[in-house]
Formats: C-alpha cells, sequence, structure tokens
C-alpha cells in the first residue's frame, strides 16, 4: 500500500537529506579493540558537518528546512514555510546540547520575515531524541511580533505567529520508520492542529523518501 500511496502522490512525495541513522561495522570484526574504537570515531567525524536539508509539499501546505553544523555544536538553519496563500521565513543560528547520549535539543534565535508578516526576532527549537528503536524530531518556531490573520478584514486579529512542523514519534526497523506525526501553524483556520502518520524508507545513507498523511482534511504530501 505504500508504494501504490507513493505512486499516486509522487509530486508530494520529498526526499530528505539526512545524517545517516545508522553507522557501518569495521571490516574488520576480527581486530583489536583499539582498532575497533578508531573506526567508531572515524565514522562520526566524517558526517559531523553533513547537512541536513527536507522538503515537504501538498496543494495546502509546503515547507523547506536546511540545517547546517558549523563548528563544535554551532548550526545554521533556514526554514520555509507556504500555507495556502502566504510564505514566510526564517534565518537562525541554533546551538545543539547533547543530554545523554539519546537527546539532543537545538535552541536558536533568529529572524522571522515574509509575505504580509512582519520582520522581527524568533525563538527557534528543534529537538532529536533516539532510544533504541524509537526515534523523534521536530520544530517549534515562535515570532516576537503580531501579525494579522482572518480572511475577513473584519474578522482579523492580530497573534504571535508560531509554527510546529515535522513533529514525529516513529518505530524504526532496518530501512523504515512509521509513527504518529503532529503540526500547528497558528496562520491556519483556526489556529487548527493537525495529526496524521508519518513513513520513511531508507534509500541511501544520507537520502530517505518520506511520506505524510494528515487530518482533518486528508492531506497526503
Amino acid at each position: 500500500m505504500l508504494i501504490l500511496a507513493v505512486v499516486t502522490a509522487s509530486p508530494l512525495v520529498f526526499s530528505r537529506v539526512a545524517l545517516a541513522q545508522e553507522r557501518p561495522e569495521s571490516s574488520d570484526n576480527k581486530g583489536t579493540g583499539h582498532e575497533s574504537t578508531q573506526g567508531q570515531q572515524a565514522e562520526p567525524a566524517e558526517d559531523k558537518n553533513f547537512p541536513e536539508a527536507e522538503f515537504v509539499g501538498s496543494r495546502k501546505f509546503r515547507s523547506f528546512n536546511y540545517v547546517q553544523p558549523l563548528v563544535r555544536d554551532l548550526n545554521f538553519e533556514g526554514h520555509y514555510f507556504g500555507i495556502e496563500d502566504v510564505d514566510v521565513g526564517i534565518i537562525n543560528g541554533s546551538w545543539t546540547f547533547h543530554l545523554g547520549e539519546s537527546v539532543k535539543p537545538s535552541p536558536g534565535f533568529g529572524v522571522y520575515f515574509g509575505e504580509n508578516q512582519r520582520t522581527g526576532p524568533a525563538f527557534t527549537f528543534r529537538w532529536e531524541i533516539e532510544k533504541g528503536l524509537i526515534i523523534s524530531e521536530g520544530l517549534f518556531i515562535q515570532g516576537f511580533r503580531k501579525v494579522k490573520v482572518g480572511e475577513e478584514e473584519e474578522e482579523q486579529k492580530s497573534v504571535y505567529p508560531n509554527i510546529w512542523d515535522g513533529n514525529h514519534m516513529s518505530l524504526r526497523y532496518k530501512r523504515f520508520e512509521v509513527g504518529p506525526a503532529w503540526e500547528q501553524v497558528n496562520r491556519r483556520e483556526g489556529h487548527e492542529w493537525k495529526g496524521g502518520g508519518r513513513v520513511a524508507v531508507s534509500i541511501f545513507p544520507h537520502v530517505s523518501a518520506v511520506m505524510f498523511v494528515m487530518t482533518p482534511d486528508t492531506e497526503v504530501r
């Protein structure tokens, strides 16, 4: 059924460039413990500055996210969202903290701008949690200058823009990930939350195909 969904919604499926989730084993499993340790340390060093890029789109929603590690745990980020007839963007820096081996929160600060928006400061927060077969990722953005929302002028009101995007908690098995997903964009009708499911398939070491099915008003991306 996944293959059928991908074929019928091929324009909406995106490829994601991300860090490899599984590290290859050492080519010589019979080597000394010292050699094995060196092999494990070399792999993260090669991937440390590999960027992460993600694009997803449907008739109602489109987004592009880019994260480029710089030095140590400092990152450069760029985020774009198209919600119906409104386009917004965020450029920010962030710092990744390591809480043990499983939790990596990345708070950041930058600039929020776009069509029918008031350019201003914004707070961002990304997270990545990986524990055994469970993986969770997400993004939260909060603008600090009010914008007007509402279709009719007399019904418009001013709100502080915020976005929850690409949030999921998935179960990973070999090349596959599947689990629930949720999001919220306060420019959408009634600050609507959307929930649904996410399926991802690893194609190459740094490339995955991902599909979201979100409700209400079923939307395939």
